[in-house]
């Protein structure tokens, strides 16, 4: 699949396969909705605590990790135009 995500002829960028741009723009989605639930409400809750498991913390982290771990494999395989 041809990317339309490419860095200019002759720049030290690399190639970004349009699947690894569209998962690495979920997965930005991903990390802003979580910020987003947690982010206080109101000034009552700026310093409550929030009660999160280490494996629910865990998961998340890992989740994207993974995911971010495959469009990298897929930007390192893709081939540079010649």
């Amino acid at each position: 699949m041809e990317s339309k995500h490419n860095a200019p002829s002759g720049s030290d960028s690399i190639r970004l396969p349009d699947d690894s741009y569209d998962e690495l723009l979920q997965i930005r989605d991903q990390l802003l909705l979580h910020a987003r639930c947690i982010t206080p409400i109101t000034h009552q809750e700026d310093d409550a605590i929030l009660e999160l498991t280490r494996n629910m913390l865990a998961d998340c982290f890992q989740q994207l990790a993974l995911r971010l771990a495959r469009a990298l494999e897929a930007t390192a395989m893709a081939e540079p135009d010649d």
